[in-house]
């Protein structure tokens, strides 16, 4: 038993040494929560952080610390909303209404953002007019007036006047739509059956767009078509940051953002745009682009187009969360392999390690059910705080803050900027702080001290009290015995509906423009993502423009892997580049990595060599030799409990040992008494090894004291066995 035990313990012992030597990614993850949320606890989210830091620590974290700090930074008015209140900006009010429209209601700051658009001047519009293979007569018609082209068969267009409004381009196969014509109808009539769609590019650009629409007449139908394009302006002018933004979160709000696309799409190329990576938004939007954004993978690690390769990282995973590709997993691992020991990115930096976290390991939504740990796993509620006290999810009216619609308080009377909630049930000298603390159910309208343990809060005509706070009776999940008892999709869960997890019940979670099937509103997705019925459906590799790598073969640098249906174990898709031979450089054949710069807890072997650009990097020896030694102590602790453990066995073993293979003359055995024997006095003599060149000794020397005798016959048998092992 006591070996058991200890054997049990040396075991216990070697695997916790070796997880405190080998973080997991996990750990690695808490870390990176902790050093944020400790961030925030220290300053209130307040001092030292910027309007970004607050939008993307609320993001990562749901602390309401950073809520309250977001809401304080708007300028509101009776009929908008934007942020910051210095200066209102398309980007920030677009972060804000990200962060904030799961907790607040948002309408008006959306519809600040939509009353920014304005139609762009920066590209050109064309029509596109294309009849049978006879030659076709069509009238086009604008503003009231009809003008008359012949199509050749060549597709040609002539005409002798087509008015202001459009003008022959492209070497007379389209007309070129003017301004004055944008947001209004243009139709057309064809003597033949012919098909009509609208072209655009950037000015002074050559790269040319088509329109998705395309529609078609047969003869002597009618097909209208318009210049439906817009931006959101800042400063009077497009802004194409912020139009990026904008447009991307009124789409995950359900918006109808297509008039904005072709400005979007257009504009994308050029080169002050890149810095953006309009790919990573326009994927999430369109489900297009991938292959551009993975081809701005850096040395197969990292993006970095604004010269920040953390944040830009992070926004090119974004739309990637439920997708896999050797280039997400290759980003991954350098994330996780250049963080500090503190847990955060870039020198602690808060904006870029919270969106690092919020994009690629976010946190799991908190169950109002279960024991909380953090404040931050509490949920929120309108005009309440949580806070989480022994495990539990404790609440209270907030301190500051601009009430009104957008907390849900009673009216903008009730609540002054940055002042506490005034109850209607507490006299004008009582204005107090609440929370419940007694199972979840709201007491008799009484007013007590914040300071007291027992604090209570009243709900009014139109609320209820669910998990502690006083919620509109809309609001409230529907109370449940079994799933039977709830409606749609939801579940019962600790004796009220809610949603199912989607990947959980088998369904799928992707953006809604990837969503073939149908979207499913029961269930719960990570982020901005739809739970979607249907798989997304792969294409062939030759229908993504690719070729087939073998195992031994990878994709060139200029190239991208593609998932795609048809490829077999050990193949990949190369699109846009070269399936070509893999070959491993000196560095990772000498277990180094090639990097563009090394961590922390490496540095650089210019012995090795890797590409253009990049440099071999090895583990930090000084780091090996810590861990060397770290592994040598654990051995010799091992190593020194087994030895006091097992010390009587180990001294037979090395006594046999060394009379086994000691002596070089004579190798033969020597034998030992199986059992004691007593003399004629009844006393016992201990077992007696003689040499067998010897006769025994005679009976009578056994007259002789026993322990005396006895102990020099052992003395003798052990200076003859040392004599021998010389």
């Amino acid at each position: 038993m006591k070996k058991k035990v200890m054997s049990i313990f040396m075991f216990m012992f070697i695997l916790i040494s070796i997880s405190l030597i080998c973080a997991t990614e996990e750990e690695q993850i808490d870390r990176a929560y902790t050093c944020i949320e400790g961030r925030i606890v220290s300053n209130n989210c307040s001092t030292g952080f910027s309007f970004e830091d607050k939008i993307y620590s609320f993001l990562a974290t749901e602390n309401l610390k950073c809520q309250k700090e977001v809401m304080k930074e708007n300028l509101s008015t009776s009929t908008s909303l934007c942020w910051p209140k210095t200066g209102c900006t398309l980007k920030s009010t677009a972060q804000a209404v990200l962060a904030l429209n799961e907790n607040i209601n948002t309408t008006k700051a959306e519809k600040w953002l939509l009353e920014q658009s304005t139609t762009p001047t920066e590209m050109d519009w064309f029509l596109e007019i294309e009849g049978s293979n006879d030659l076709t007569s069509c009238a086009i018609t604008y503003s009231d007036s009809s003008y008359n082209i012949l199509i050749s068969e060549d597709k040609k267009i002539s005409s002798s006047n087509l008015g202001t409004g459009l003008t022959l381009a492209q070497d007379n196969y389209w007309l070129k739509i003017s301004q004055t014509l944008y947001n209004k109808d243009i139709y057309v009539s064809c003597n033949n059956s012919f098909i009509t769609t609208l072209l655009f590019k950037k000015k002074d650009s050559s790269t040319l767009h088509i329109s998705e629409i395309v529609h078609s007449s047969a003869a002597n139908g009618r097909t209208t078509e318009k210049v439906d394009s817009f931006c959101f302006s800042q400063g009077g002018t497009c802004n194409y940051e912020g139009s990026l933004w904008a447009a991307f979160v009124l789409y995950t709000l359900d918006y109808d953002i297509s008039k904005f696309l072709p400005y979007l799409i257009t504009m994308m190329d050029e080169e002050s745009n890149q810095i953006y990576i309009p790919e990573s938004f326009l994927y999430f939007i369109t489900g297009k682009f991938d292959v551009d954004l993975l081809l701005k993978q850096k040395a197969g690690l990292y993006w970095e187009e604004s010269g920040n390769k953390y944040f830009d990282t992070a926004l090119a995973l974004w739309p990637l969360y439920y997708e896999s590709s050797s280039e997400k997993e290759n980003s991954k691992s350098w994330l996780l392999n250049i963080q500090q020991e503190s847990g955060c990115w870039n020198n602690g930096n808060l904006k870029d390690t919270a969106f690092i976290l919020y994009s690629i390991w976010p946190k799991s939504p908190p169950n109002i059910y279960s024991e909380c740990f953090y404040d931050n796993n509490c949920p929120q509620y309108t005009c309440q705080e949580a806070s989480c006290d022994n495990g539990v999810c404790f609440y209270s009216a907030l301190t500051s803050g601009i009430c009104g619609e957008e907390y849900g308080c009673n009216s903008d009377s009730d609540c002054d900027e940055y002042a506490s909630e005034t109850d209607e049930y507490c006299s004008s000298d009582e204005t107090k702080i609440y929370r419940n603390v007694s199972n979840w159910e709201c007491e008799s309208s009484v007013c007590v001290e914040y300071e007291n343990p027992e604090l209570v809060k009243t709900c009014y005509s139109d609320e209820e009290c669910y998990a502690g706070n006083c919620l509109n009776i809309n609001e409230i999940p529907s109370e449940c015995s079994t799933s039977y008892d709830c409606v749609g999709e939801e579940i019962c869960v600790g004796g009220y509906c809610n949603l199912e997890d989607c990947e959980e019940e088998g369904y799928f979670c992707m953006s809604q423009t990837n969503c073939e099937g149908n979207t499913l509103s029961g269930y719960s997705c990570t982020g901005l993502f739809e739970c979607c019925d249907t798989e997304i459906s792969l294409n062939t590799c030759l229908e993504e423009g690719g070729e087939i790598c073998d195992s031994d073969e990878a994709c060139s640098e200029d190239g991208t892997t593609k998932e795609v249906s048809d490829t077999a174990y050990g193949e990949s898709c190369c699109v846009n580049g070269e399936c070509e031979e893999e070959i491993i450089s000196d560095c990772e054949d000498n277990d180094g990595i090639c990097k563009s710069s090394c961590g922390d807890n490496e540095e650089e072997n210019s012995d090795y060599s890797c590409d253009y650009g990049e440099s071999c990097c090895v583990s930090n020896s000084n780091s090996n030799s810590n861990y060397l030694w770290i592994w040598i102590l654990l051995v010799l602790i091992l190593l020194s409990v087994l030895g006091i453990v097992f010390r009587n066995n180990l001294r037979t073993q090395w006594l046999k040992f060394k009379t086994l293979f000691g002596g070089k003359k004579d190798k033969k055995r020597f034998e030992m008494p199986s059992t004691s024997s007593s003399n004629s006095l009844g006393r016992i003599f201990s077992p007696q090894r003689v040499s067998p060149t010897h006769k025994p000794l005679p009976p009578h020397s056994s007259v002789r004291k026993p322990e005396g005798k006895s102990k020099s016959e052992i003395d003798d048998v052990l200076k003859k066995l040392k004599e021998m092992s010389k």
